[in-house]
């Protein structure tokens, strides 16, 4: 059930660039860390679909990257509203999260379609 060739690393890594930023102050280290687990976690589950028995399972696995992304944005927002970070230096991660969201939603729709 293979649904493509490419994966989205992109979103990690930028989670990890960021994230040695937040842990350097103490207020935001737990957060840092949740954002960092819902940042990489969006990859393994796009991984983990890669290999779905069946389009439920499909559809399960990248629902699930997609509610990640939605915990990825809910951090993004609070460590810019708490003024950690510009909203300038988060949008390339917030580009990123974006274009996840519109690819996964696109593969939802079109397996959940084949099914009808």
């Amino acid at each position: 059930m293979k649904t493509s060739n490419s994966e989205p690393k992109n979103l990690p890594c930028e989670s990890l660039n960021y994230t040695p930023r937040c842990q350097k102050r103490p207020k935001l280290r737990s957060w840092a860390n949740r954002f960092l687990r819902s940042g990489t976690s969006v990859g393994a589950h796009y991984r983990e679909s890669q290999y779905a028995k069946s389009d439920a399972d499909l559809i399960s696995k990248i629902e699930g990257a997609l509610q990640e992304l939605e915990e990825t944005e809910y951090w993004l927002e609070l460590i810019e509203e708490m003024g950690f970070f510009k909203a300038v230096q988060l949008q390339p991660i917030r580009t990123e999260t974006g274009e996840l969201k519109a690819i996964f939603i696109t593969i939802v729709k079109k397996v959940k379609a084949r099914k009808a």
